[in-house]
């Protein structure tokens, strides 16, 4: 039997796709295969990190108006080679599944209904809705309205990818 310092932790960093979850579960018991206790720190050094979870990090840097953060955070995508395009899909999509979740938690729907009527894993819903007390509908709406806007001006070539992403990090503080 294995220990593992916090399980949230873990699925806060690679994800909710069960693949990824048993291929890095598997790793991590590889790795401390002699006492059998995973601690946080070795899910930092040994698991590959999920785009989807990293999106999540930027997407809360952005509300919690941590610009100096969000900031780094898209240097590092870019530096991965992630295009500025696809975080600005993703940024979309997490903003757009925020405010379903807010929006279905607001009828008072269950985690485990919202779960099902949103086609996804329920410990994604219930790490979401964690952070959701803070939002409100108004705000996500605002910030997808912004992404929006920020894609239609790349896409008529009004506005440079990288320092769009920038622009709406810096205006969203």
């Amino acid at each position: 039997n294995y220990q593992m310092e916090s399980i949230d932790y873990f699925l806060g960093k690679v994800g909710s796709n069960l693949s990824n979850v048993k291929n890095e579960l598997d790793k991590l018991m590889m790795y401390r295969l002699e006492d059998k206790k995973i601690l946080n720190k070795d899910i930092d050094k040994i698991t590959i990190h999920s785009m989807e979870e990293e999106i999540f990090a930027l997407t809360d840097a952005i509300i919690l108006k941590n610009t100096s953060r969000a900031l780094s955070l898209l240097e590092e995508f870019l530096n991965k080679s992630y295009d500025e395009m696809q975080i600005i899909m993703l940024l979309a999509g997490q903003f757009r599944f925020l405010f379903q979740v807010k929006r279905l938690l607001n009828k008072n729907k269950s985690e485990a209904d919202i779960a099902k009527i949103l086609g996804v894993n329920p410990y994604r819903v219930k790490f979401t809705v964690k952070k959701l007390y803070s939002y409100s509908e108004k705000m996500l709406t605002d910030y997808i309205q912004d992404i929006a806007k920020m894609d239609h001006d790349i896409k008529l070539g009004l506005m440079d990818k990288k320092l769009a992403l920038e622009l709406f990090i810096l205006t969203n503080e």
